[in-house]
């Protein structure tokens, strides 16, 4: 199993064993990192003994992840909580002012909006409209809101070393699941939707009298149908019964679609479009530093989930907002919808998609698994099908591209039905479908799998990219299919 790893990882899981004092080991020469775990879980106060930014416990703590991480909670990064200095990366470039870490702030990185010294002295701390629901700022020239501009992301200065800490962070999940066979064996699993519930193949039909300007790109520029290989999983890092999971994934992978793509080195034989779904409108989270630091909280257990949503109850409202009282009863009943926004053409778009009419009632299924058991029930009688929607971005700020916890109301942004997803009548466990489920089940499915046209936008989805490619790097996906 360790010959998964990739070189750098296996090199660092290989020097923890070796020598322990790198990496957050223990060792008998220096402060165990749950030893300085305590002694700064006991700090009620900087000025406590032991609990300075300089003091040794704190300058243990910042190893001990392996990681840019910081402490218990997984915070250290811009945007995330804390209490002190050793809380934040430890950079001389990040501070911990007013609650959250940030970084030296020049124009375009995070501020309070209550404290102008969050910046340099030329700037100001202006309210950062590109993410509605954030009660912080963004440094800037002028006081004036930094509000987008219609179907424009808004980048922040040096977010790509967020995205390659968060990514680490990911893989590292990964790997700590196959090392402690959490999952029951050593087999590397994505770090998300590790559990499917199938992997089957289906017809994407693109409909004839869909509005003319809606029809974008390869896909969506002529009534036409694709062979489509769809993905059904839970939304969680650990398989388990499917009670466990609210979260649900839908994943489809388009073929045939030819065309430029986003990723350079697909253009040559990959003929592949994916759309990626699950079964809420939006995400707790905002950005992917936040998103990263839920998910580590999840992996790490009760505790430390519950102290994450003190810590962030924002976050926690939200969750609760979009999660309470749902009841997954069968995917066949569940509304999907994609986890960001993404291009058409030249403007923005979400995309979502919803069972057809005439849905046959569940059909009894029990056990860890009856989600599974009830598509294969339903499947053994009649198709199974969805219908897919667009929504167009028609407000920077009610349709939000850079804050993924941002629903766009169909209300505000209508709905357009624009195609229907249609998996046939068929047997789920038969030798032929089985095989086929193994081979889907090892592609890669990403956002990035994509025309350009449709270009995933946002900073979550930024941030995917470089989450998906480790995630697969470490699975040892191959290169996209040709025909289903």
């Amino acid at each position: 199993m360790l010959a998964r790893l990739s070189p750098l990882l296996f090199a660092l899981y290989l020097s923890c064993l070796i020598l322990p004092s790198s990496l957050g080991c223990s060792s008998e020469d220096v402060m165990t990192c749950a030893e300085a775990s305590s002694v700064l879980a006991a700090c009620d106060s900087p000025d406590r003994a032991g609990c300075g930014d300089d003091d040794e416990a704190a300058s243990r703590i910042l190893t001990c992840s392996g990681s840019e991480k910081a402490d218990l909670l997984g915070n250290g990064v811009p945007g995330d909580s804390c209490f002190w200095n050793w809380q934040c990366k430890g950079d001389s470039n990040y501070s911990c002012n007013h609650g959250n870490c940030f970084r030296e702030n020049t124009e375009g990185n995070l501020c309070d909006r209550g404290d102008d010294a969050d910046c340099l002295p030329e700037l100001f701390c202006a309210d950062d409209l590109t993410v509605p629901e954030d009660i912080d700022g963004i440094c800037s020239a002028t006081e004036a809101p930094v509000a987008p501009a219609l179907y424009a992301e808004t980048v922040r200065q040096f977010e790509e070393l967020d995205f390659e800490a968060n990514a680490i962070s990911l893989v590292r999940i990964i790997i700590a699941s196959a090392l402690n066979e959490l999952n029951g064996d050593d087999k590397m699993r994505r770090a998300f939707h590790a559990k499917k519930h199938a992997c089957v193949q289906g017809d994407f039909e693109v409909l004839a009298d869909i509005p003319s300007d809606l029809r974008v790109g390869p896909v969506f520029s002529a009534a036409q149908r694709f062979p489509t290989w769809v993905r059904f999983s839970n939304g969680t890092i650990l398989m388990g019964a499917d009670e466990d999971s609210i979260v649900q994934g839908l994943a489809l992978k388009l073929m045939g679609v030819e065309g430029e793509k986003v990723l350079p080195g697909e253009n040559a034989t990959a003929t592949t479009q994916d759309f990626l779904m699950i079964n809420l409108p939006a995400t707790p989270t905002t950005n992917a530093n936040e998103f990263v630091e839920f998910a580590q909280a999840q992996f790490d257990g009760t505790l430390a989930l519950g102290a994450y949503m003190l810590t962030h109850p924002r976050v926690a409202l939200r969750a609760l907002d979009l999660t309470g009282g749902k009841d997954v009863v069968s995917v066949r009943y569940e509304d999907f919808w994609a986890g960001g926004a993404y291009r058409l053409g030249e403007r923005a778009m979400k995309y979502s998609a919803a069972p057809c009419q005439g849905v046959s009632a569940p059909l009894g299924a029990s056990g860890d698994d009856y989600l599974r058991a009830d598509l294969s029930n339903a499947l053994a009688n009649a198709d199974v099908c969805y219908d897919f929607f667009i929504q167009v971005q028609v407000d920077p700020i009610k349709q939000s591209i850079e804050d993924s916890s941002s629903v766009w109301s169909p209300t505000e942004a209508p709905a357009v039905h624009v195609a229907r997803l249609t998996i046939p009548q068929g047997n789920l466990e038969s030798e032929q479908a089985l095989a086929a489920e193994a081979a889907c089940d090892e592609f890669g499915f990403s956002p990035w799998h994509s025309a350009t046209e449709y270009r995933p936008l946002g900073n979550v989805n930024r941030a995917r990219r470089a989450a998906y490619d480790a995630s697969q790097s470490q699975r040892g996906s191959g290169s996209e299919p040709l025909a289903p």
